[in-house]
């Protein structure tokens, strides 16, 4: 069990540092700046924009949970999906080119602590 938790958590700090990586080969690379470029004018012009409220629903489902079971990864839940809100908010495609590749991999974060803490009860 314990194992199994250790490596839930370097798999995050990789995916969390993958974040560095990317925003390197963005400004470095030309293809990779056009690609996302590209992909996120077109993720922002479809009608997968209306899942905005997805966030808020999280962070607050997060907080039930938080208040249900006090542990550590459900905290960590809970600031992970707090981060999504704030960065979603906070943040814009025209501040931030890497935005909706930020926001995927936060998803993702949380998908990982969702699955831990699904699986540990």
């Amino acid at each position: 069990m314990k194992m199994k938790r250790i490596i839930f958590h370097l798999l995050q700090l990789l995916l969390a540092g993958s974040v560095f990586v990317i925003d390197d080969l963005y400004k470095n690379h030309l293809g990779v700046m056009r690609s996302i470029s590209y992909h996120s004018q077109q993720l922002a012009n479809s009608s997968l924009i209306y899942i905005r409220f997805l966030p808020l629903l999280l962070f607050l489902g997060s907080l039930l949970f938080l208040i249900k079971k006090r542990t550590l990864e459900s905290g960590l839940l809970a600031v992970l999906a707090g981060i999504l809100l704030f960065w979603q908010v906070g943040m814009s495609l025209t501040v931030f080119p890497l935005y909706y590749v930020v926001m995927g991999i936060i998803g993702l974060l949380i998908l990982l602590q969702i699955l831990l803490l699904w699986t540990d009860s």
